[in-house]
């Protein structure tokens, strides 16, 4: 999970904090590259995590999300080559569970990426992403906002 330029690396998690989830999904008999797709999920949600949790966020009720990150020009642009390179690892990744975990991770991809989603990747994406904000604030607020989020993502519109 290198950062190529200097602006992200401030949410990166540091190697401690890598090696101790590492060691954390490594299970006796499990297969080695399960535990460390479990780890480098973990660590790159964790990056996630600190993004939302670090930045700065503009909140507007009229938006598609509750929130908006704000970055400088050069941070989104790194974010998005950040995201498009892990987009393959990452919905493979949660597509091989049996349910959707909370993470802020699919917010990303919806807000600064959808135009290198495929269809079915925008509503695994917008299903988790669905799945978590109603486990946060119910499910009568997010009939609406998934109904936004639909069309601005060009899914689900017939």
């Amino acid at each position: 999970m290198n950062l190529s330029n200097k602006s992200l690396k401030i949410y990166q998690v540091p190697i401690q904090t890598k090696a101790k989830i590492v060691l954390e999904y490594y299970e006796f008999g499990m297969p080695i590259i399960e535990s460390l797709a479990d780890a480098k999920f973990a660590i790159m949600n964790k990056f996630a995590d600190n993004m939302v949790n670090m930045c700065d966020k503009e909140h507007n009720a009229d938006s598609d999300f509750f929130f908006q990150l704000c970055l400088e020009l050069e941070e989104v642009d790194e974010l998005r080559n950040f995201l498009s390179k892990h987009k393959n690892f990452i919905f493979k990744y949660i597509t091989s569970r049996s349910y959707f975990m909370n993470f802020h991770i699919y917010q990303l991809y919806l807000q600064y990426i959808p135009h290198k989603l495929t269809e079915v990747e925008k509503c695994v994406f917008l299903d988790a992403y669905i799945n978590r904000e109603t486990n946060l604030r119910g499910s009568i607020i997010f009939k609406e906002k998934r109904k936004q989020l639909e069309k601005h993502l060009y899914i689900n519109q017939f």
